[in-house]
C-alpha cells in the first residue's frame, strides 16, 4: 500500500501540510467494467499532523454532530450540468440528518490516448427545496469524497464543491487539486469548506433552497501521453455533506434565543 500527497486548499483545520492517504491498487483501464457496478473497497485515509487529528476526527465524525430536528425534508430537487443529467443523482439523510450523501451515475472525467471517449471536465448543479422545522438552522462545515483517482506523472485533477442558501449572499466553497503521479484507488478524502461559519440558514426560513455546485477536472497538457481518470460512477462511491445543526430560538414563535445561536 502506497503513501501520496494530496494538496487542497482548504483541509481540515485549512493547515499548509499535504494530508496523506493511503490507496488501493487498481487500474484506470478496468473503469468501464467498474462502472457496471462491481464493489470496490474503500481505502479510509487518516493522517494529519498533532493534535489536529483528535479535532477533525469530532468535525467529520456525524455521530458528535448535533442531531437535526424531526420534520427536516427535501421537497423538491432539481439538477443542471453534463455531469449529472436528470435521473443520474440520487441523495440520501442518515437517521440523525447530520449527513447528506449523494451517488452519481454520470460524474467522472478520464483523459488518455488509451480512451476514445475522453472527458476532461464535468459540472453538476444541484437544488434542493428544503424544510427545516422553527427554531432550527443548519450549515455545512465539512465534505467527504469517496471516489476512484489516478493520474499518471505530471497530469492534474481538480475537485471542486460549493454550497449557499437562496437567501444569502455568502458561498463556502471546498477545492482539492492532486498532481500525479497519483497510483490508482478508492480514496475517502475529507476536506473542510472555507467560509462555512457565514453560511448558515436562518432561524425561521422554513422552506429555503440549498444549492449545491460540483465541478471535476483533469489535465495532461504537461504529459500528452499521460492518462488520468476521477469516478464517482462506481457503486459506493459518492459525496457527503455534513449537516452541524443549531436550535437558534425559544419556541415556534421564533423568539431568539439569548445569547443567540446558543444550543
Amino acid at each position: 500500500m502506497a503513501s501520496v500527497a494530496v494538496f487542497s486548499s482548504s483541509s481540515y483545520g485549512n493547515f499548509d501540510s499535504p494530508t496523506f492517504v493511503s490507496s488501493g491498487q487498481s487500474s484506470a483501464s478496468s473503469f468501464f467494467s467498474q462502472i457496471i457496478g462491481l464493489p470496490i473497497t474503500m481505502r479510509v485515509f487518516s493522517a494529519i499532523y498533532g493534535i489536529a487529528i483528535v479535532i477533525v476526527g469530532v468535525l467529520a465524525d456525524p455521530d458528535h454532530l448535533p442531531a437535526g430536528p424531526s420534520g427536516v425534508n427535501i421537497t423538491r430537487m432539481s439538477v443542471s450540468g453534463n455531469g449529472c443529467p436528470v435521473g443520474t443523482v440520487s441523495y440520501a439523510f442518515n437517521d440523525r440528518k447530520t449527513t447528506l450523501t449523494f451517488s452519481f451515475s454520470n460524474y467522472y472525467v478520464i483523459i488518455g490516448q488509451d480512451y476514445p471517449f475522453p472527458v476532461d471536465k464535468k459540472d453538476c448543479v444541484i437544488r434542493l427545496g428544503m424544510y427545516v422545522p422553527p427554531c432550527h438552522s443548519f450549515t455545512i462545515p465539512t465534505v467527504d469524497y469517496y471516489g476512484y483517482y489516478e493520474l499518471d506523472s505530471k497530469v492534474k485533477g481538480v475537485q471542486r464543491t460549493a454550497y449557499w442558501l437562496k437567501s444569502r449572499t455568502k458561498k463556502a466553497f471546498s477545492r482539492l487539486g492532486i498532481k500525479g503521479p497519483f497510483e490508482g484507488g478508492s480514496y475517502h478524502i475529507p476536506l473542510s469548506f472555507d467560509g462555512w461559519p457565514l453560511v448558515r440558514s436562518a432561524c425561521c426560513d422554513g422552506e429555503m433552497t440549498l444549492n449545491i455546485e460540483n465541478s471535476l477536472r483533469v489535465d495532461n497538457s504537461a504529459n500528452n501521453h499521460g492518462s488520468g481518470l476521477i469516478d464517482f460512477v462506481t457503486k459506493g462511491f459518492k459525496t457527503t455533506l455534513n449537516l452541524d445543526w443549531a436550535k437558534c430560538c425559544f419556541d415556534s414563535t421564533c423568539s431568539p434565543q439569548i445569547p443567540n445561536g446558543k444550543r
